[in-house]
């Protein structure tokens, strides 16, 4: 019934009691009806209010990696690609908040099939109870890469002592951590990367492309100047740095 969750650890087959996010409503995916959409969506407000107490948060936003300045340190945690270069296993589900956001009515256009997982083990995922497909480290590197070109947001939970994580890959039409952080105001459901979007306003062209379309959280704002990023609600996710034409956002690392 998807209560119980069940993967191979140091070659056991072992068994965890889950919460309920992330766990027990993830692990509904493939047996989602329109009645339990409902009722997620009744219960979301409440549950956020409890999330958004969490410290740290939930889940921990992790950057594109592609325009963060050269010079700065970069952490295994703070890498995408590390976290999957350093896996042996991989999973990809169906993400559930699209699934069940089009169950009530407001699916989005965002692809479907992107929500990852990865362990340190081998094999973690062949006798995983819980549906979903085993995929090579090629195939989830592609999914990371299709799902910046697609303007998605990478929230990692990952354990630095077994290994094991997985990434969503987030919308904030439909994600509910990112729906608390934006809709109901509770930032605080996401732990922000450590790292800020900055523009350099020489080489801006003012096109608003990352305004616009990209910032999930509106944080790009238009003054006299130009534009500029709002450091209170940028949640360091380098999605806007992805579709700059000129190339003139980099993500540097917030102070201390």
């Amino acid at each position: 019934k998807g209560q119980i969750g069940s993967q191979t650890v140091s070659g056991e087959q072992v068994y965890m009691l889950a919460p309920f996010v992330p766990g027990i409503y993830e692990f509904q995916v493939y047996r989602l009806d329109s009645e339990l959409s409902e009722m997620f969506e009744e219960y979301l407000p409440t549950l956020l209010k409890t999330v958004a107490g969490y410290q740290p948060g939930v889940a921990r936003t992790v950057p594109v990696n592609t325009w963060i300045e050269p010079e700065t340190q970069v952490y295994p945690y703070e890498d995408v690609r590390r976290l999957i270069e350093g896996a042996r296993s991989f999973r990809v589900i169906d993400c559930i908040c699209r699934k069940e956001r089009g169950l009530v009515g407001h699916r989005c256009d965002h692809t479907l099939e992107n929500c990852l997982s990865f362990s340190s083990e081998e094999n973690a995922f062949d006798y995983f109870s819980l549906g979903g497909r085993v995929i090579s480290k090629e195939e989830t590197l592609r999914i990371l890469e299709a799902t910046e070109e697609d303007g998605l947001v990478h929230n990692a939970l990952y354990n630095t002592k077994t290994g094991q994580g997985a990434i969503c890959n987030c919308c904030p039409c439909c994600c509910g951590l990112m729906r608390a952080a934006k809709d109901f105001k509770a930032p605080a459901a996401i732990a922000r990367s450590n790292f800020v979007a900055v523009i350099d306003r020489d080489d801006c062209n003012d096109c608003g492309i990352c305004a616009e379309e990209r910032c999930p959280m509106e944080a790009i704002a238009e003054d006299d100047e130009g534009y500029v990023v709002m450091p209170d609600l940028c949640i360091g996710c380098g999605v806007c740095t992805v579709a700059c034409p000129v190339e003139c956002i980099a993500m540097v690392r917030r102070p201390e």
